[in-house]
């Protein structure tokens, strides 16, 4: 059956079978080509930490050649920036307690200390960019979700010593004072004492099990 228009020189050997394969390739290239422009990954489902303790965020993104990413900065519900390089756009709330642990090609991983439960809600993220001389910026149209529960104390002895404020079940597989973990927990809690302690306990970096 001929087509509705009549083609000229080689094309006219063609089947408008052929030309619509031809034609559905070029589409699937050009498509998969925008698709990979901009990426960005988060951890599946929420994060659950429990007040007081720290959290980090894992972040990894893509984007295509031809950009240069000169910033990234994180917000809170969209509104409240949590990390920038400029300190000063810092909102008040997160102000010395949030560390980017990223760099600007693809890992843009965020670490908050400190948590209480008012830092619960999405986590969203924004690149600024630079392509032919001229600024752009672009958001990650979803976050990280972070749930945020009441406090779970811990009690160190110096230098080494750390253990919870519960009845213990499990011992943890490290260190001369082994940490234990209350019941219901899904990660093993760690306190590591750095330098050495003067009066109190001193500096602490702690990882905290995730609240049931």
């Amino acid at each position: 059956i001929p087509g509705p228009f009549p083609l000229p020189g080689r094309l006219s050997a063609l089947s408008w079978t052929e030309m619509a394969l031809v034609l559905v390739a070029v589409f699937c290239l050009l498509t998969g080509a925008y698709a990979q422009e901009w990426g960005v990954t988060f951890a599946p489902g929420p994060l659950a930490r429990w007040a007081g303790s720290c959290v980090t965020i894992p972040c990894s993104f893509t984007y295509p050649a031809g950009r240069t990413v000169s910033a990234v900065n994180w917000t809170w519900e969209g509104n409240q920036t949590v990390y920038h390089s400029d300190e000063a756009r810092v909102h008040a709330a997160f102000k010395g307690r949030a560390r980017y642990l990223g760099d600007l090609q693809h890992n843009c991983s965020l670490r908050v200390a400190g948590l209480r439960p008012s830092d619960q809600g999405t986590y969203y993220i924004r690149f600024h960019i630079v392509r032919d001389g001229r600024n752009y910026s672009w958001t990650s149209s979803r976050g990280q979700r972070l749930r945020v529960s009441g406090n779970q104390t811990i009690s160190v002895s110096p230098p080494w010593g750390a253990e919870w404020n519960r009845d213990p079940t499990s011992p943890a597989p490290w260190g001369p004072t082994a940490p234990i973990a209350p019941p219901g927990t899904t990660e093993m809690a760690r306190s590591v004492a750095q330098g050495k302690p003067r009066v109190g306990l001193g500096r602490l970096s702690c990882e905290y099990p995730r609240p049931s």
